[in-house]
């Protein structure tokens, strides 16, 4: 998994689900159980990957998006053409979807919104 700095994250899911693709970083009632999984920071993957260029980074990661875009350098975000996220409001004020927006904007991209999602991308 991707965060903003390399570790363990705890996620919460639903044990009893025999297909699920669902997982939180958030306990909700309808994920009661909890598994610990490596991660790696975005900018290290990166680095590590070799990658000059993102052409577009996709985030669905159910509240991590937030984390993740705060841990990423200015030179990380140099490197990432356009980004579209799916956001989840967390438990904090700036968590949701307008604060992550003005982050991206003021990192110099251009960004629409819609309901959950974010689209940001440099000219």
């Amino acid at each position: 998994a991707v965060a903003d700095a390399p570790g363990t994250l705890t996620l919460n899911y639903n044990a009893t689900d025999s297909y699920t693709t669902s997982a939180s970083l958030f306990p909700h009632a309808q994920e009661p159980d909890q598994i610990e999984v490596p991660v790696v920071a975005l900018g290290q993957y990166l680095n590590e990957a070799g990658l000059d260029t993102v052409d577009l980074l996709k985030l669905d990661c159910e509240g991590a998006e937030y984390a993740i875009v705060d841990g990423l350098a200015e030179a990380d975000f140099g490197k990432i053409r356009a980004i579209a996220v799916e956001t989840h409001p967390g438990p904090s004020a700036n968590q949701n979807r307008d604060a992550l927006a003005e982050n991206l904007c003021q990192q110099g991209y251009h960004v629409q919104t819609e309901r959950s999602k974010i689209w940001a991308w440099r000219k």
